[in-house]
Parts: C-alpha cells; sequence; structure tokens
C-alpha cells in the first residue's frame, strides 16, 4: 500500500506484469507525457517486504538478503528500463503497523531504494546479500528524482 501511494503522489502511471510472465518486476512505472519532454520516463520496481526484527544493520547501511534470482534480475544491463529494488520494513509487531481512524490512514514503516545495475552475478543459489544505505529512502521526491534521472542517461 506505501508503494502505491507513493507511486500515486508522484504522478506516476503502473502497470505489472501478467502473472505468466515472469519477469523480476512488480511494477512498471511512467509519468506522463508533457509538452516539454521528449519520450516518457520509465521505471521498473522490484518490491520486497521484511519485518524490521529480520534484519542486519552495518552503521549506515541496511544488511538485506535478497533472493538470488530477483537480485540476478536486478543488475541486468541489458535492458533500456533502469530497475530498482524497494524495501519495504515493517514493524516487529504487525498489530501496530497500521492505524486507521476517522481522521487519517497511518502506516508505521519505512522504504529504501537500491540500484544493483551493473552489479557482478550471484552464484548463490538461495539469497545474495545485499548493503541499502539508510540515506537512500524512498518517498514521493526520490522516486521522482529516480525517474528523472533515469530518462535522461
Amino acid at each position: 500500500m506505501y508503494l502505491e501511494i507513493v507511486i500515486h503522489q508522484a504522478g506516476c502511471n503502473k502497470t505489472s506484469p501478467k502473472p505468466e510472465e515472469d519477469v523480476g518486476i512488480d511494477y512498471h512505472l511512467r509519468l506522463p507525457t508533457q509538452k516539454d519532454r521528449i519520450g516518457r520516463p520509465v521505471l521498473d520496481i522490484q518490491l520486497k517486504s521484511v519485518r524490521e526484527h529480520k534484519l542486519r544493520g552495518k552503521g549506515d547501511q541496511i544488511v538485506y538478503d535478497c533472493p538470488a534470482q530477483n537480485y540476478n534480475d536486478l543488475i541486468s544491463t541489458d535492458d533500456t528500463i533502469p530497475r530498482i529494488l524497494v524495501l519495504v520494513i515493517m514493524p516487529t509487531d504487525l498489530d501496530t503497523w497500521v492505524s486507521i481512524t476517522e481522521e487519517e490512514l497511518a502506516m508505521k514503516l519505512k522504504a529504501y531504494y537500491l540500484s544493483l545495475r551493473g552489479e557482478k552475478e550471484s552464484k548463490n543459489s538461495d539469497s545474495q546479500k545485499v548493503d541499502i544505505p539508510k540515506k537512500n529512502i524512498f518517498n514521493v521526491d526520490t522516486l521522482k528524482q529516480i525517474i528523472a534521472k533515469g530518462h535522461n542517461q
């Protein structure tokens, strides 16, 4: 739900691959066409979530064990569309992660992103450790920056 809100607030259009397509991508984003822009910026997202107590930290890094197949999909340099991993971190006690009242919907979670493009292929069968900088907070502003940067490369 968090990712859907960020996507909507950033003004992106979203599609998901068909279930029979195993492309390692959960969301394909596209910014609407604008008169002063050539082309339409696009971005592919692989979404993962983990409960806080299952993470390891290393200073200003979050250590995440990414499934090896997803990791290898994300490192590809063959695609022209940029791909990122978005990791949503939920509280240990899932009963506390969403609060709904008449006035608001509040979610207690964090999300971070990482581009793995060009990294070395994982030979692991299970998972590949990745270090995600804590400064890579995934929110509306960073989504807009990521998609614009990918479009201008």
